[in-house]
This record gives C-alpha cells, sequence and structure tokens, in this order.
C-alpha cells in the first residue's frame, strides 16, 4: 500500500496567507505606480485649455449652495459679484433650509436669493438639484458652481469664459485651494491632501488625455449639458456627477489659472466628520460604478472610464503607507524577504509622492512642518476607513463644523 502524505493543515493555511498578502501588496505598489505616473506627468503646470480670449463674453450662471453661512457668505458673493469680467453674470444664493440671516446677507452682497424649505431632504445635492429644475429655462451659456464658503479668484470667470471658448470643452474644474493652512496642523495636512489631489492629479490626468474630475466647487458647465444630466443627491454629489459624465463620454478639464479657496477644519474631530462623509461616499461610488466603468471603456475603447473606474480602487494615502508598512514587516517576519523589500520600496514611493508633489505644488511651510506629526492624523484617518469598511457609514449631509 501506498500512503499518502498531505501537507499538514498549518502549511496550508500559510501558504493561503501568504498569498492573499501578496495579492494586496502588489495591488498597493499598482496603486503607487499610477500615482507617480501621475506625478511625473503633473510636475508642471498643465498647458491652458484655451490660449485666447473668447471672441464674445457668454452670460454666465452662478449658483451658490449655503445652509446657514451667515458669517462667510458676504464674502463669497462679493467676490463672485466684483469679478473681471466682461460678460453678463447673475449670482444666484440658494439658502437651503437656513435658521439664520444667510438671505438676507447674501441678497444685500448682490446676489439674487432662491430659498427653499425641505427638512426630508437636506443637502447640497438635492438644494442644487431643485434650484436647476426651476432654473432650467435661464438663457445664460454657462452655469458655474460655487460653495459658500470659497472665496473665487479675482478671475475665475474670465478663466472659464476662456477655457470654454474651445467647442470641445464643456465642463472645466477650476483649482481648489486651502485658504487656511497656516491655522493649524489639521488645516495644514488637509492643504496638503488638495495641493495633491486637486493639482498634481488633475496636472498629470490633463497631459495624458483622462478626465481631471470634479471638486465639488470652481467647476463650469456648458447650459446644454446641464439639461441633460439630472444632478445627483448623494453626499458625494460632485464624484458621482463625474462619473456619470466620464461614462456618457464628457472628459472634465482642468483649469489652474483660475481658483477658489476655501477653509479647512481646525481640529482633528472636525476633519474627522468630514472626512467620514468623504469616504462614505467614495465606498458607494466604488460599488455602483466602479466595476461598471471600467467594463464599459474597455467596451468603448476609451481609456477616460477605465482610469476613473480604477481610481476608484487606488486607497487613501494614509491607507497606502500604513498598509506597506505593515505587510513590509509581515513579510519579513514569515521569512519572504522579497516581498517584505517590495513593501518597503512601496511604502517610500509613497513617501516620496507625497513630498515631491508638495514641492512642485508649491505647499506653505506649515503643511511641511505638520508631516512631522503627520502618523497621528494618519491614524485618525484609519481609524474612519475602518468604520466605513466595517458598515457604519454615514449618507446623510451634514455641514462641516469649521
Amino acid at each position: 500500500m501506498i500512503a499518502v502524505l498531505h501537507p499538514p493543515r498549518r502549511n496550508r493555511s500559510r501558504r493561503l496567507l501568504e498569498a492573499m498578502l501578496g495579492v494586496t501588496q502588489l495591488w498597493l505598489s499598482a496603486s503607487t505606480a499610477y500615482l507617480l505616473m501621475l506625478l511625473i506627468n503633473g510636475r508642471r503646470p498643465a498647458s491652458p485649455v484655451a490660449p485666447r480670449e473668447p471672441v464674445r463674453w457668454p452670460s454666465m450662471l452662478v449658483l451658490v449652495p449655503a445652509h446657514d453661512e451667515e458669517a462667510i457668505i458676504e464674502r463669497c458673493v462679493a467676490a463672485l459679484v466684483s469679478q473681471e469680467y466682461p460678460g453678463d453674470r447673475t449670482v444666484v444664493v440658494i439658502a437651503d433650509n437656513c435658521s439664520d440671516r444667510t438671505a438676507l446677507i447674501a441678497r444685500d452682497a448682490g446676489a439674487v436669493v432662491l430659498c427653499r424649505t425641505d427638512v426630508q431632504a437636506p443637502g447640497k445635492g438635492h438644494a442644487l438639484n431643485w434650484a436647476l429644475q426651476r432654473l432650467q429655462d435661464g438663457d445664460e451659456e454657462i452655469v458655474m458652481f460655487v460653495d459658500a464658503d470659497c472665496v473665487a479668484s479675482p478671475n475665475l470667470c474670465r478663466e472659464v469664459a476662456g477655457a470654454m471658448s474651445r467647442p470641445q470643452v464643456s465642463v472645466v474644474q477650476a483649482r481648489y485651494d486651502v485658504s487656511n493652512p497656516e491655522a493649524s496642523t489639521t488645516s495644514a495636512l488637509r492643504a496638503g491632501g488638495f495641493l495633491l489631489k486637486h493639482v498634481i492629479q488633475p496636472r498629470g490626468r490633463q497631459r495624458l488625455g483622462l478626465s481631471c474630475g470634479l471638486f465639488g466647487s470652481g467647476m463650469a458647465f456648458r447650459r446644454s449639458l446641464m439639461r441633460e444630466v439630472a444632478w445627483p443627491t448623494s453626499v458625494t454629489e460632485d464624484i458621482e456627477l463625474h462619473l456619470r459624465l466620464v461614462r456618457a463620454g464628457t472628459v472634465v478639464h482642468y483649469l489652474e489659472t483660475g481658483s477658489v479657496t476655501s477653509p479647512m477644519p481646525l481640529s482633528a474631530g472636525q476633519a474627522a466628520e468630514q472626512q467620514l462623509r468623504w469616504e462614505s461616499g467614495n465606498a458607494e461610488m466604488r460599488r455602483r460604478y466602479g466595476l461598471k466603468l471600467i467594463a464599459a471603456g474597455v467596451t468603448a475603447r476609451r481609456m477616460p472610464p477605465i482610469a476613473s473606474g480604477l481610481e476608484l480602487f487606488i486607497p487613501p494615502q494614509s491607507l497606502l503607507v500604513g498598509a506597506s508598512v505593515s505587510l513590509g514587516s509581515a513579510f519579513i517576519a514569515l521569512r519572504r524577504p522579497r516581498l517584505g523589500l517590495l513593501g518597503a520600496a512601496t511604502a517610500v514611493a509613497d513617501a516620496f509622492y507625497v513630498v515631491a508633489g508638495l514641492i512642485l505644488a508649491g505647499a506653505t511651510p506649515a503643511t511641511f512642518r505638520a508631516l512631522l506629526v503627520s502618523p497621528a492624523f494618519m491614524a485618525g484617518r484609519l481609524r474612519v476607513i475602518g468604520r466605513v469598511m466595517s458598515g457604519r457609514r454615514t449618507s446623510a449631509w451634514v455641514r462641516t463644523r469649521r
């Protein structure tokens, strides 16, 4: 009789664990490689979408969703009313479920005000969808969106109109920066994140012919396109709108010569509230659109949908760094030095991406000083991500405390 020796169950379990960790590490390394590709292509400002002024300045509608923003709405409206723009424009503030003097202050500052009261459907997405339905018969050629906590650069309308003078440009996203990076460590780190996400990455996508993405404020659309697309009502309505546009064949162009700025939360607790909403929305978008976008891009042989779908599966920067370090240590403990080296190399590459990207995007000294305490910030981010992954997400829009 021939005896058949089966490998011990312990060895099989170990091999299975090593395989799972190896696949995870390859995913992290591929994500980092993609970010490095964007960094290389985004090391310099993107070429202007349109180098010339339009022959005729188009009329423009600027929508500002606001909920209890009496402390800041005046400076937002003032910056839009005083734009260096020779064409016609109308600034409309949507006072959504406000219990303060937002509507009165906005009207005194020069805006048209639409008041909405619907406590069953609060939030920016619902407010914009409501306003667009009531303004759909307007004759403005460009519709732009600016958040109430943002201040537009004096040339924003002019630069947007110049960019959209090209017939192939239907959607423009302006640069979106943090206005208070020196205020606290939390705001400095958030400013760094904005520079990587709102400057380096869209620069790289633009040079690669991809869609640069929508950031929620400083977005402009042709009126004809807005009549074809219903505004999403999810907690990350800007991301969902971008995914819908890309799937339909429309790419977003990046505009760095005009910008909006916004203050960020000063404390880690306030930042965590905001991050929970973002990460919850990202998880929902990944579930609903990720694989569908990739499949649509492969079928149509178009890279923008494929890239936008794949980007939904790229982990947040905090998770990339933390997971690479953890996996590298695990591989060393499992006596898999090559995989351990891959994990270490990925972690180093992630750190290089962050530091080089901040330098190229012009980060302030406060942001670089804040990197010294970034591990604590990353730990907070990981707790938020863990909450989202465990199913404890948020589906409601909540105004960020600042």
